[in-house]
């Protein structure tokens, strides 16, 4: 082969080729250059497009934890805004409270111009008793009649009445007593004298050796006013007086009958009927709106005197009876009596 004059130059350039080629292989800035200008991401007009990253899983559960957390936050702080808002009125309100008091407080407390001093709230009013304006009250308790011939004492004392509050401190009313009172007529002069005059056996004494039991039953209906002296109290002390009208029966509870020294025995009875005033002075305790007790002492006596009259045919009992009856119209009456009253 001939090489002619040329070949110093051909030489030449495959040494030079050889080594630029070696060095191109060895440059690492010129091989990431190349790979950038070689690759899809530049675009016709030169431009670099960033190739979009996808996510994955773990990506797409955190994005979703991440909006939970958020709506979580969201909901929390909507709770506590809703706690401060309610805690927000409640102070509120207090304070509205407080201030309303502490205005009427300085409204009742008159202000002066002198040295400051030490205000101190008011001491709270005692509270009142509330008062009904009706009562129904049931009594009852201890009586003694006193005469010059007789000291009695009644087995059996009630009486039931109804009031009404004219004002605080003055009350009227209206009332039905009952008493009963037994004793036993020891004083007869046929007991004493077993044998009549002509010699036979007294039928009496052999009738009721013992004595006749007498019974005296009353019945009064009267009206009364009384005067409180305190009102706004739970103890009442009160005077009072009162005016009734006093039925009474006398009767002898052994009624045998028979005859004895042409007088009849047997069935005695005797009616009268007065007219009788009366003071009391007591006290009532409340226990509550409803209810409270009456304590009271009465002294009465009787105006006039009605006793029914004496006929031909009465017997010496008959006329022991109509007796005692005007005996007892003439007599004073004490009484001590406990009641319970319903008020309305």
């Amino acid at each position: 082969m001939k090489i002619g004059k040329n070949a110093p130059a051909l030489l030449a350039l495959m040494a030079l080729g050889l080594n630029f080629s070696a060095y191109a292989q060895e440059d690492t800035l010129l091989s990431e250059t190349d790979q950038v200008v070689n690759t899809d991401q530049i675009d016709i007009e030169g431009l670099y497009k960033q190739k979009k990253k996808q996510p994955t899983q773990a990506d797409r559960i955190q994005a979703l934890r991440r909006k939970l957390e958020e709506k979580h936050e969201q909901m929390m702080r909507k709770k506590v805004e809703d706690m401060r808002l309610a805690e927000e009125r409640k102070l509120a309100k207090k304070l509205e409270a407080a201030l309303s008091g502490q205005m009427q407080a300085m409204d009742q407390v008159s202000t002066t111009y002198s040295a400051p001093a030490k205000v101190q709230a008011p001491a709270p009013a005692p509270a009142k008793v509330e008062n009904k304006k009706n009562s129904f009250i049931i009594s009852g308790g201890f009586m003694n009649i006193a005469s010059e011939k007789n000291d009695l004492d009644a087995n059996f004392n009630m009486k039931l009445s109804l009031e009404n509050m004219v004002n605080e401190r003055v009350a009227i009313g209206v009332g039905l007593r009952y008493v009963s009172i037994k004793m036993t007529d020891g004083e007869n002069n046929y007991l004493s004298t077993p044998i009549n005059s002509f010699g036979y056996a007294n039928s009496y004494n052999s009738q009721y050796q013992n004595g006749r039991e007498i019974s005296y039953k009353q019945i009064s209906f009267g009206a009364h006013g009384k005067v409180f002296l305190s009102v706004d109290s739970k103890i009442r002390p009160f005077v009072g007086a009162g005016i009734a009208y006093n039925r009474g029966n006398f009767n002898y509870e052994q009624n045998e009958t028979f005859q004895y020294n042409g007088q009849q025995f047997g069935n005695e009875e005797v009616g009268s009927n007065n007219i009788s005033g009366s003071a009391l002075a007591g006290a009532a305790v409340q226990f509550s709106p409803m209810f409270s007790a009456e304590i009271s002492v009465q002294y009465e006596k009787a105006f006039t005197s009605g006793v029914s009259q004496e006929d031909s045919l009465s017997s010496p009992d008959e006329t022991r009876l109509r007796n005692l009856a005007r005996d007892i119209e003439e007599a004073d009456v004490a009484s001590v009596n406990v009641g319970l009253s319903f008020n309305f």
